[in-house]
Parts: structure tokens; sequence; C-alpha cells
């Protein structure tokens, strides 16, 4: 059974954003839990005996959309105050299903968030629950059976969150010198497969009046010091804060499309105005989409992404929207 894949939405914890939620993608058919620890080698069942609420908790997922295999997982906040005072929180999931459990991570090479260290015990956020967390997990059995132990060397190689991957959504806001929301910038922006890449493969995001951001590995925090540096480097801005967060959303690039679906079409011109042509436009039962400047489209039985990659080429070759961001969705972006 293929293995699930998790990722925070925030890669820290802090007063200003005080939760912990994450996006969890799971094979077809199998339901999840998300195990959560102060130390990695709480994961292991022989390190059950060791496990109290302060330094463990584990929960049961709800069932993940059928269109893009995602679920959303929150640690309730309850549980998350227990955690207060640790430097880190490692998250592993546990998919399982008739062919049995797969992790996402090894115990040993589990991700982790940040906790502030001003992350505080306070009632502003929430009780501490009177009930105890779960202190076992769906992983128990499966590490059980592999035999493996928890006394492996961490070594070097801890990671952070996992890097962002095709087919996400990231949530950025953009502030400026004097903390005021930049609405232009701060949107919605997917996450795609760089077509430029090879075969090594490699993510691309676009941001209105900036270059590309590529790159074969991306996370939230380095993504954070890119579009900050860029804006600045572009003269948006004499300094800027940014924020980016992973969005529940999803896009299914690989998703064919058909006869009574709906494409939302989002155009962001300079300063990341939104065109009037952005909106939502129905395919026929004939398997057309009829859009501003082109016309009827074929789109029935082709996927999302040769429907966008063929918009844009149409798009150069009539020389519209010169330097506007196209995005093509499923669901309407912010």
């Amino acid at each position: 059974m293929s293995a699930p894949r998790i990722v925070p939405c925030r890669d820290q914890v802090s007063p200003r954003f005080p939760d912990a939620t994450f996006l969890v993608q799971v094979p077809p058919g199998c339901g999840f839990e998300v195990a959560c620890a102060t130390d990695p080698r709480l994961f292991h069942p022989d390190a059950g005996p060791l496990r109290r609420d302060h330094n463990f908790y584990a929960g049961a997922g709800a069932g993940a959309r059928a269109s893009t295999g995602q679920a959303v997982w929150v640690l309730p906040t309850s549980a998350l105050r227990r955690f207060a005072g640790a430097r880190r929180l490692y998250y592993v999931a546990a998919a399982t299903g008739a062919r049995g459990t797969s992790l996402s991570a090894p115990p040993e090479r589990a991700p982790w968030l940040r906790i502030a260290l001003d992350f505080p015990r306070s009632s502003r956020f929430g009780a501490p629950s009177p009930i105890a967390g779960r202190l076992s997990w769906a992983g128990d059995r499966a590490l059980a059976d592999d035999g493996a132990g928890s006394d492996s060397d961490m070594g070097d190689e801890e990671t952070g969150p996992p890097p962002l991957a095709k087919n996400q959504v990231v949530s950025i806001e953009v502030r400026d010198q004097v903390g005021a929301v930049a609405a232009g910038y701060s949107h919605e922006y997917p996450i795609k497969a760089d077509p430029t890449a090879g075969e090594e493969g490699g993510v691309i995001l676009r941001i209105p009046d900036l270059q590309p951001f590529r790159a074969r590995e991306l996370k939230l925090v380095d993504l954070r010091k890119q579009v900050s540096a860029a804006l600045v480097a572009a003269k948006l801005f004499s300094s800027v804060s940014v924020n980016a967060s992973l969005s529940p959303k999803g896009v299914a690039y690989e998703q064919a499309l058909n006869p009574g679906d709906t494409i939302w079409l989002r155009i962001l011109g300079k300063g990341g105005s939104l065109d009037k042509a952005s909106g939502s436009y129905p395919i026929n039962d004939g398997g057309e989409v009829d859009l501003p400047y082109l016309g009827l489209l074929k789109v029935g039985g082709s996927t999302l992404a040769d429907v966008e990659a063929d918009l844009l080429k149409r798009v150069a070759d009539a020389r519209l929207f010169a330097g506007a961001v196209i995005d093509l969705s499923l669901d309407e972006f912010k």
C-alpha cells in the first residue's frame, strides 16, 4: 500500500497562529490517523510506557475528498496547549486499509513544526482538556510487525516540514512597511509542476509582477523569504513582511474535465489586480466552455493541466493579458 502524505499548513505554532492544521493525502479507500509527539522516539510501540498527555497525542481523521485524496486534520487546541514549552512538534500519518497500515515517514525521520518560545499556556488559547488523549495509534501495530526499534540514531538528518508539492495551494499575505495588507499580492496561489524542470522534476509558483519561483524543493519558510526579497528587489515595496501558509484547498490538475463541471478562471494583472474576465465558466453538454476573447474551447475529456496549457498558448498567441498570472481550477481562489 502506498504511503500517505502529511503537510502542515504552517511551519510554526505561535501566539499569532496558535493552531496546528495539516493536509493529509491517503490512498483510495483508506482511513488515517495522525500522531504528534515532542520526541520522535515516542512513535515507536516500545516507547508506549513513556507516553504522556504532555508529550503525545493521536487522533483519527475524517474521510478524504474523492477528487484529491486529501483531508484536513487539526490538532485540538486543548491538546496543543499541553505541548507548550517544547521546541518541536513531530508528526506522522498512518493510512489504514484492507492491505494493512503504511506510514508517511519512519519515526526517526519524522518531520516537525517549530513551537515558538512565547507560545503560552494562557487561557486565551483555550482551556486544557480534562479528558486524556489517546496514547496509542495505528502506527504501533505496523511498527511492531516490522520489528522496528526506537533507539535509531537521528544524527544530523532531522528534517522540518516537508517541501511543497504540486497540486497544493499556498495562501500568501503581504504587508507593507506600515503593516497594511497589500491586497493585490495577498492571494491563494497554486503550486504546479515546473514544465522546464525535465526528468528531475520541480515546482513553480507565479505571483504578479515577479519572476516565477522555481525550485526542485520549496518549503514555506524559504518561500516567505524569497517572496519578501523579490518584492523589495522589484521596488514594489521599501520593506515588506510576508506570511505563507498552506491552504486546505488543492488543485487536481490530473483530473479529466466533464460536461457539467465548472472551471474557475483567475487573471491577475499588474499589481495583482483581478481582471474582469475572471470568473466561473460551466462546461456544456458538448464538452465545451465559452471563455472571454477565445470563444468555445473543447475541453471535455482533457485534464485541467492540459486545458490550462492550451489556454496559456492561445492567450500568448493572441497577445492577450501580457504579463498576467493566469490560473485555472475547479474551486475559486481567494
